[in-house]
């Protein structure tokens, strides 16, 4: 799991994204953008692991 700084996104604002990489295979799992924040918490954390296992 890592983390990607905040970028600004014209139309959006600042988008701070999460990744879930599988390690070997280097596939991406699952993402998610965090709006508005360049710290996202626990919740945002919490939120993409649970949408990575459902998958």
């Amino acid at each position: 799991m890592e983390a990607q700084g905040v970028v600004n996104v014209a139309t959006v604002g600042r988008v701070s994204l999460i990744n879930i990489a599988a390690v070997r295979s280097r596939l991406k799992v699952a993402s998610l953008p965090c709006l508005g924040t360049s710290h996202p918490n626990r919740e945002h954390y919490q939120l993409l692991l649970r949408r990575a296992f459902l998958h």
